[in-house]
């Protein structure tokens, strides 16, 4: 008599070996993603090899380096996000939050380039602002450049080179930057006299000064000016007035407010 075969218990050895094996692979695969979690999460916080440990300060002149190292240095080291340590590391470095910062405590800068290098720097190239003049108020002394920033405290005579503003409508320590029409007015102003051979000495803004000011020369006389009326104009009568006067006119001041006419006392 022939023996029956079992095909139900040999499916079932089947199946079993089929589930041990994919199981096995599971194992396999799911602790390998783990162990490369695991190597990329130290990789990331706590392996050197990602940590940022030089930076780079380029285009300073008047600026002390060490001063935007010292601003930058907390954005580059221990904390971050919850506790991971992601300051530190480059990839999470924050070039929009530093350029914030280091612009917060340093007005002089005019431009500023933060660059990620990997694996370790970070890069950072400013361009100063130049200094043309010290706009000083009341009890204070401001530099200032051509885009009518303020920035830094100044002595009052910061040199023979610099353009020296007095201003005397008060205290605007609030204030960071110039009115830009009467910067304009001023410059445009002082290179139409000193065409004319008048040196200048300073500017003055009286008081009560609403778009007027003062240009204080080396020879004793000042010039009052009206921004708000056409400069060109003012001046080209300056120096039909200045010809028909001779070079040895002396007066104590020359009043060309108001358009096509000339005071002087």
């Amino acid at each position: 008599m022939n023996a029956a075969y079992n095909y139900n218990r040999y499916g079932d050895n089947l199946a079993h070996k089929k589930r041990r094996r994919f199981f096995i692979i599971f194992s396999i695969v799911l602790l390998s993603l783990l162990g490369l979690g695991a190597g990329l999460f130290y990789l990331v916080f706590f392996s050197p090899v990602l940590k940022i440990n030089e930076i780079t300060i380029e285009g300073s002149e008047v600026l002390d380096k060490n001063d935007i190292l010292q601003t930058i240095y907390p954005l580059t080291h221990d904390g971050g996000t919850f506790i991971l340590p992601t300051r530190r590391n480059i990839l999470f470095f924050d070039e929009d939050s530093a350029e914030e910062q280091i612009r917060a405590e340093f007005p002089i800068i005019k431009q500023i380039i933060l660059k990620r290098i990997l694996p370790h720097k970070i890069l950072v190239r400013i361009e100063e602002r130049k200094t043309i003049g010290t706009w000083c108020f009341l009890d204070s002394c401001y530099y200032f450049d051509d885009e009518g920033v303020l920035w830094g405290q100044a002595l009052k005579s910061s040199g023979p080179l610099l353009l020296i503003v007095d201003d005397l409508r008060g205290n605007k320590d609030n204030i960071k930057k110039l009115n830009p029409d009467l910067l304009r007015g001023i410059r445009k102003s002082i290179e139409g006299v000193e065409k004319l051979a008048i040196k200048v000495k300073k500017i003055e803004i009286p008081e009560n000064s609403l778009t007027d000011f003062r240009i204080y020369t080396i020879t004793g006389y000042y010039i009052l000016i009206d921004y708000s009326v056409d400069i060109d104009k003012q001046l080209s009568v300056l120096d039909i007035f200045l010809k028909d006067k001779g070079k040895n006119f002396n007066s104590e001041y020359i009043d060309l407010r108001i358009e096509g006419r000339v005071y002087y006392k």
